[in-house]
Protein backbone atom coordinates (compact mmCIF):
# COMPACT_ATOMS: atom_id res chain seq x y z
CA UNK A 1 0.00 0.00 0.00
CA UNK A 2 0.88 3.55 -1.17
CA UNK A 3 1.53 6.33 1.96
CA UNK A 4 -0.56 9.13 1.84
CA UNK A 5 0.49 11.92 -0.06
CA UNK A 6 -0.10 15.35 1.62
CA UNK A 7 0.26 18.79 -0.69
CA UNK A 8 -0.44 22.21 -0.14
CA UNK A 9 -0.94 25.26 -2.49
CA UNK A 10 -0.78 28.33 -0.99
CA UNK A 11 -2.20 32.16 -2.57
CA UNK A 12 -1.16 35.35 -1.47
CA UNK A 13 -2.66 38.41 -2.53
CA UNK A 14 -0.83 40.91 -4.05
CA UNK A 15 -0.30 44.32 -2.00
CA UNK A 16 0.54 47.71 -3.04
CA UNK A 17 1.29 49.81 0.65
CA UNK A 18 1.84 53.64 0.26
CA UNK A 19 0.51 57.00 2.75
CA UNK A 20 0.33 60.44 2.25
CA UNK A 21 0.18 63.30 5.20
CA UNK A 22 -2.19 66.29 5.08
CA UNK A 23 -0.38 69.52 6.29
CA UNK A 24 -3.20 71.85 6.95
CA UNK A 25 -1.29 75.08 8.12
CA UNK A 26 -3.69 77.68 10.21
CA UNK A 27 -5.65 75.24 11.74
CA UNK A 28 -7.95 77.93 13.35
CA UNK A 29 -7.99 80.25 10.33
CA UNK A 30 -9.91 77.60 8.55
CA UNK A 31 -12.88 77.26 11.13
CA UNK A 32 -15.81 78.97 10.59
CA UNK A 33 -15.35 77.89 6.74
CA UNK A 34 -18.86 76.80 6.95
CA UNK A 35 -20.58 73.54 7.22
CA UNK A 36 -19.88 70.97 4.05
CA UNK A 37 -17.26 73.71 2.94
CA UNK A 38 -14.05 71.16 1.67
CA UNK A 39 -10.49 71.91 1.74
CA UNK A 40 -8.66 69.20 -0.63
CA UNK A 41 -5.13 67.32 -0.72
CA UNK A 42 -2.75 67.29 -3.09
CA UNK A 43 -3.78 63.92 -5.40
CA UNK A 44 -1.21 61.41 -4.66
CA UNK A 45 -0.41 57.62 -5.94
CA UNK A 46 -0.87 54.17 -4.43
CA UNK A 47 -0.69 50.93 -5.85
CA UNK A 48 -1.40 52.39 -9.43
CA UNK A 49 -4.47 54.35 -8.60
CA UNK A 50 -4.88 58.36 -7.89
CA UNK A 51 -6.37 59.57 -4.03
CA UNK A 52 -6.94 62.37 -2.51
CA UNK A 53 -8.31 63.28 1.26
CA UNK A 54 -10.94 65.88 1.83
CA UNK A 55 -11.07 67.73 5.15
CA UNK A 56 -14.23 69.21 6.22
CA UNK A 57 -13.23 71.71 9.45
CA UNK A 58 -16.52 72.64 10.05
CA UNK A 59 -18.31 69.21 9.30
CA UNK A 60 -19.55 67.31 6.35
CA UNK A 61 -23.64 67.99 7.70
CA UNK A 62 -25.27 70.42 9.63
CA UNK A 63 -25.89 67.52 12.15
CA UNK A 64 -21.54 66.81 11.88
CA UNK A 65 -21.02 70.31 12.89
CA UNK A 66 -19.00 69.81 15.98
CA UNK A 67 -16.92 66.95 14.35
CA UNK A 68 -13.97 67.60 12.30
CA UNK A 69 -14.53 65.10 9.03
CA UNK A 70 -11.97 63.53 6.69
CA UNK A 71 -12.89 61.68 3.61
CA UNK A 72 -10.64 59.16 1.82
CA UNK A 73 -11.85 59.64 -1.75
CA UNK A 74 -10.65 57.87 -5.03
CA UNK A 75 -9.77 59.69 -8.01
CA UNK A 76 -9.57 57.30 -10.80
CA UNK A 77 -11.99 56.95 -13.18
CA UNK A 78 -13.67 54.09 -13.97
CA UNK A 79 -11.85 52.40 -11.58
CA UNK A 80 -12.97 49.55 -8.54
CA UNK A 81 -10.70 49.42 -5.87
CA UNK A 82 -9.93 47.19 -2.64
CA UNK A 83 -8.00 48.77 0.21
CA UNK A 84 -7.58 48.70 3.46
CA UNK A 85 -7.02 52.42 5.18
CA UNK A 86 -6.05 53.80 8.24
CA UNK A 87 -6.25 57.86 9.11
CA UNK A 88 -4.78 59.02 11.91
CA UNK A 89 -3.73 62.41 13.32
CA UNK A 90 0.02 62.85 13.95
CA UNK A 91 0.83 63.83 17.54
CA UNK A 92 3.35 66.56 17.12
CA UNK A 93 4.58 66.77 20.62
CA UNK A 94 5.07 63.49 23.00
CA UNK A 95 3.27 62.56 26.39
CA UNK A 96 2.97 60.15 28.87
CA UNK A 97 -0.18 58.91 28.34
CA UNK A 98 -1.83 57.37 25.57
CA UNK A 99 -3.95 59.41 23.10
CA UNK A 100 -7.53 59.93 24.20
CA UNK A 101 -9.43 58.73 20.88
CA UNK A 102 -8.48 56.69 17.62
CA UNK A 103 -10.30 56.41 14.49
CA UNK A 104 -11.52 53.03 13.91
CA UNK A 105 -10.16 51.21 10.84
CA UNK A 106 -11.33 48.28 8.32
CA UNK A 107 -9.90 45.08 9.17
CA UNK A 108 -11.44 43.91 5.81
CA UNK A 109 -10.66 45.56 3.19
CA UNK A 110 -13.40 48.16 1.64
CA UNK A 111 -14.49 49.09 -1.78
CA UNK A 112 -13.71 52.13 -3.60
CA UNK A 113 -15.54 53.11 -6.44
CA UNK A 114 -15.33 55.89 -9.34
CA UNK A 115 -17.88 56.52 -10.26
CA UNK A 116 -20.27 55.41 -7.47
CA UNK A 117 -22.73 53.42 -8.75
CA UNK A 118 -25.12 53.38 -6.04
CA UNK A 119 -24.04 55.98 -2.63
CA UNK A 120 -21.63 57.91 -1.48
CA UNK A 121 -20.01 55.59 0.61
CA UNK A 122 -18.94 53.12 -1.95
CA UNK A 123 -16.62 56.83 -3.32
CA UNK A 124 -15.70 58.47 0.15
CA UNK A 125 -14.70 56.62 2.81
CA UNK A 126 -14.53 59.05 6.33
CA UNK A 127 -13.29 59.16 9.65
CA UNK A 128 -15.38 62.05 11.72
CA UNK A 129 -13.39 63.49 15.42
CA UNK A 130 -14.56 65.79 17.89
CA UNK A 131 -13.30 69.40 17.22
CA UNK A 132 -13.08 69.62 20.93
CA UNK A 133 -10.73 66.96 21.23
CA UNK A 134 -8.52 68.26 18.99
CA UNK A 135 -8.37 71.25 20.28
CA UNK A 136 -8.71 70.21 24.12
CA UNK A 137 -4.83 68.07 22.98
CA UNK A 138 -3.53 71.80 21.46
CA UNK A 139 -0.45 70.82 22.39
CA UNK A 140 0.30 68.13 20.78
CA UNK A 141 -2.17 67.56 17.59
CA UNK A 142 -1.95 71.78 16.74
CA UNK A 143 0.96 72.96 18.34
CA UNK A 144 1.49 75.37 15.61
CA UNK A 145 -1.68 75.95 14.38
CA UNK A 146 -1.02 73.20 12.30
CA UNK A 147 -2.66 70.04 12.08
CA UNK A 148 -1.01 66.76 10.37
CA UNK A 149 -3.51 64.05 8.77
CA UNK A 150 -1.84 60.83 7.67
CA UNK A 151 -3.54 58.46 5.21
CA UNK A 152 -2.09 54.86 4.85
CA UNK A 153 -3.25 52.74 2.08
CA UNK A 154 -2.87 49.21 1.30
CA UNK A 155 -4.47 48.33 -2.16
CA UNK A 156 -5.24 45.02 -2.58
CA UNK A 157 -4.55 43.93 -6.17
Amino acid sequence: ERPAISTISTCTPEKARGDHVFKIEGYSLWKGLGVGKVIQSAPFAVGGYDWRLSYYPDGYTEGSKDLVAVFLELLSKDAEVRALYDLTLIEQATRPSPPNFTWPKPTAPVVFRNPSSVVLSCLYHSMFVRRSQIEGSAYLYIPDDILLIKCDITVIK
